[in-house]
């Protein structure tokens, strides 16, 4: 439809259909277009701001800076907020990002960087739950978070993380007994992990928990090959074994 047809039925429309009708109508009219434009035009506004989510939290203050910086150079926008949180436009794959951070080293204990939150107060109710409840949620909750960063990664089918947390750690971090977590991943075929990435898991999921070490992240996958032991862990180093 070209422009001259579009103006032909503008001007059929007008005048067999508003032209005849009385001033109180025409005002109706002009009225409920007007509004249909402005309630466009704020959708279009509204739609169009970026909606922020959190990447992580609980950072210290060099450690979102380092963070702060890897995301420019990875052309990620971002927002830095209060308590060391960092948020990125919810267009962006928060997970993919996080195993980009974790993979660079820029995340868990092999940067320093332990006890994060990738959790906000919105993914935990505790209505009418018992503390026991409460625990158990959190770490369902973790782990699915841990899963999400983790299947990322190209050479993986799934992950399924799973977490030996001290009771009550939710409330208060460093009880006696060790967090450990083990994770299997489910490799896609001729697909293996490299020694970055491998560790990039175990720093992702150490430091998602606050006092777990890099070596209490066991890492298998669907062969019961304990990935692992490729890596040193033992000093939370970036060293592989020969």
């Amino acid at each position: 439809m070209n422009l001259k047809e579009i103006w032909e039925r503008i001007k059929k429309f007008y005048n067999e259909k508003f032209k005849p009708l009385t001033l109180n109508q025409k005002i109706l009219w002009i009225s409920l277009i007007f509004g249909a434009i402005v309630a466009i035009s704020v959708l279009t506004y509204i739609n169009s701001i970026p909606h922020y989510v959190v990447l992580v939290s609980n950072l210290s203050e060099s450690n979102a800076g380092d963070i702060a910086n890897e995301l420019n150079k990875l052309g990620i926008p971002y927002q830095a907020g209060k308590n060391g949180t960092i948020y990125i436009p919810e267009s962006q794959n928060v997970y993919d990002v996080r195993m980009k951070l974790a993979t660079a080293g820029l995340l868990g204990p092999t940067a320093g960087v332990q006890g994060y939150s990738l959790l906000t107060n919105n993914s935990l109710s505790s209505l009418g739950m018992t503390s026991f409840d409460r625990q158990v949620q959190y770490q369902i909750a973790l782990a699915g978070e841990l899963e999400g960063s983790i299947d990322m990664l190209q050479e993986i089918e799934y992950s399924k993380v799973f977490l030996s947390l001290p009771k009550y750690t939710y409330y208060v971090p460093g009880q006696e007994e060790k967090p450990t977590a083990s994770v299997l991943v489910v490799l896609k075929p001729n697909m293996q992990l490299s020694q970055d990435q491998i560790l990039g898991i175990a720093n992702l999921v150490a430091g998602a928990v606050g006092d777990m070490a890099l070596s209490d992240v066991k890492i298998v996958d669907q062969y019961s090959n304990v990935l692992s032991n490729e890596i040193d862990l033992s000093q939370n180093a970036m060293v592989a074994t020969s």
